[in-house]
C-alpha cells in the first residue's frame, strides 16, 4: 500500500518537474523556485482573504443599501397559480 502510495506520489512530482522543466537546474535552484512558487501563493491568499473580501463586503453593501433600498416600492411578487 505505502509503495503504490510513494510510486503514485513519485510519478506526479516527476512529472511536474518536466512542465517546470525543474529537472534540469540543481537542487538548490529548485527549492528557491518552490519558496518562489510558495511565497507568491501565500501572498495571493492573504490579499485575497484581506484585501479582495473587504472589498467585496464594502461594494455589496454599497449596493444593497443605496441601490436597493430606492426600489423596495417597486418590487412586487406576483401569486403563484398552482
Amino acid at each position: 500500500m505505502f509503495d503504490s502510495i510513494k510510486s503514485f506520489i513519485s510519478y506526479w512530482y516527476f512529472r511536474y518537474l518536466l512542465v517546470t522543466d525543474l529537472f534540469m537546474v540543481e537542487k538548490w535552484e529548485r527549492a528557491a523556485f518552490h519558496i518562489m512558487v510558495l511565497f507568491t501563493v501565500l501572498i495571493l491568499y492573504v490579499f485575497n482573504t484581506t484585501i479582495l473580501l473587504e472589498a467585496i463586503k464594502a461594494f455589496s453593501g454599497w449596493i444593497n443599501q443605496k441601490d436597493l433600498s430606492r426600489f423596495e416600492h417597486e418590487i412586487t411578487f406576483l401569486p403563484i397559480r398552482r
